[in-house]
């Protein structure tokens, strides 16, 4: 065997048995989405260097579907004896520009989303990666925030769909007993509580009767001036950027369809622009021009690939032809899974509640606590001989409620959920966006890693170009 034909021999046999095995064995494991993937099941944990199964399978079996049937052709003239046909040097350079692109593509989004953490020597030395969208997950939470949730949610608008008096009764009785009796306790009049049946009786139906009152209070004062007591910033952002796996996990959710369409074109893209770029070696054939037609075909896939995701950004029909980016056209499909997403990981009862008790506006929230006991206190005392126990009892009672409304407030969960019933809210809203905005879901993670998607591209084409030139492949 000629020398220089050992490498193509070997390169193309090892496609070929390995693409076969590749495509047998995936194809048994390569079942459609699950029920708990698409519900949005938590993703690997944090720093695994893969894509989520179904799309790094589907994709592979894709390249090992189309591989065999070229390798066995190309390696077959590869090996035969003699003098190999003209042709199959310039068969080559389609071949090897599809499987380039298509792996450098494969690399470029890997590089999006994995390492989750920082992978190499110290941080400070700058040798090392960290995914484009763990590493910047701050900036891009906020970024969803101005770009989408905004345009999706009216705070007050939604906390005005709580009912105060469900909330007050959703706290069950033994609460409100309790809060009674430690307050009780802390002013010294704990017997009143532990009295015999008629005494202790009375005084337990009073507490839960006026403490009904006082939370339902509470609730709708809240909802009066909801925006400076809740932060939508801060509970989206500290539910995305906190762990990094819930915004990977978000963008290859929303993206899956158009993530996989930039990886898979690169293999057809990449093997089109290899055609011409084999005609032009035909005719103009110094060895840096094959580098530099790979670099070409490197940059123009991946130009290509991301613009078809969203350009144009308008509708276009021309004759019976509609025009319009791969990502817009999937607006209703995309906004059910944002929405369902953002209800289940972010926006959920638990998240709100802890917002409000203990978030960046929490201040605020715990002062109308106060106002609203101040208010209260003198209406259940009325004008006996408690009432001078009111200015003792006013701080007992919000400590107390401080630190047992943390506990209530999980029997609140199911029924926060279903009064707000956010999901809907932002499918509808998100359906409704124009598509300008609508492409602001996705269209940031791209613009972070466009550059580095594009570099890579260029690079790996023009060194596989010369690599093919001076070998002779």
């Amino acid at each position: 065997m000629v020398p220089w034909r050992l490498p193509s021999a070997v390169a193309v046999l090892a496609l070929c048995t390995t693409s076969s095995a590749l495509q047998l064995r995936l194809a048994a494991r390569t079942p459609a989405p699950t029920a708990a993937y698409t519900a949005g099941a938590p993703s690997t944990a944090a720093g695994a260097p893969s894509l989520p199964a179904p799309l790094l399978r589907r994709s592979l079996v894709s390249l090992a579907a189309l591989a065999p049937r070229t390798a066995l052709a190309a390696g077959a003239m590869a090996l035969a004896p003699g003098r190999p046909p003209p042709w199959l040097k310039y068969a080559m350079i389609p071949l090897v520009a599809g499987l380039l692109n298509w792996a450098t593509n494969q690399l470029a989004v890997k590089m999006m989303f994995y390492p989750q953490r920082w992978l190499g020597l110290p941080r400070w030395t700058r040798v090392g990666w960290q995914g484009i969208v763990p590493a910047k997950a701050t900036q891009m939470a906020n970024d969803i925030v101005d770009d989408v949730i905004y345009r999706l949610i009216n705070v007050s608008d939604v906390f005005q769909r709580l009912r105060p008096r469900d909330i007050a009764k959703g706290l069950p009785d033994a609460w409100y007993t309790d809060l009674g009796r430690l307050v009780a306790d802390d002013i010294g009049y704990g017997w009143a509580a532990r009295a015999p049946s008629t005494l202790g009786g009375a005084f337990n139906a009073t507490v839960r009767i006026e403490g009904r009152a006082l939370v339902a209070s509470i609730v709708r004062a809240v909802q009066a001036e909801v925006e400076a007591a809740f932060d939508l910033r801060s509970i989206v952002v500290r539910g995305i950027a906190s762990d990094t796996r819930v915004l990977v996990e978000l963008f290859e959710r929303c993206g899956e369809d158009d993530l996989r369409f930039v990886v898979n074109s690169g293999l057809w893209l990449g093997g089109a622009l290899g055609v011409l770029q084999m005609g032009l070696w035909l005719v103009w054939n110094p060895w840096w021009s094959l580098a530099l037609t790979g670099a070409a075909v490197g940059f123009v896939t991946d130009q290509l690939a991301i613009n078809a995701i969203f350009l144009p950004v308008e509708r276009r029909e021309i004759g019976p032809f509609c025009i319009h980016g791969l990502f817009l056209r999937r607006q209703d499909e995309v906004a059910d899974d944002f929405a369902e997403f953002m209800q289940s990981r972010v926006l959920n009862a638990p998240a709100i509640w802890d917002e409000l008790l203990t978030g960046s506006n929490s201040i605020r929230f715990w002062e109308i606590v106060d106002e609203q006991i101040k208010i209260a206190l003198p209406r259940a005392l009325g004008p006996g001989a408690l009432l001078p126990v009111a200015d003792e009892l006013r701080p007992a009672l919000l400590a107390r409620i401080r630190e047992e409304l943390p506990k209530g407030v999980p029997h609140l969960y199911e029924l926060t959920d279903d009064e707000l019933d956010l999901r809907p809210l932002m499918r509808d809203e998100m359906r409704a966006l124009p598509c300008a905005e609508f492409e602001r879901v996705l269209h940031p993670v791209f613009e972070e890693d466009e550059l580095t998607l594009i570099l890579i591209g260029t690079a790996l084409g023009g060194i596989a170009g010369a690599a093919q030139a001076l070998s002779g492949i």
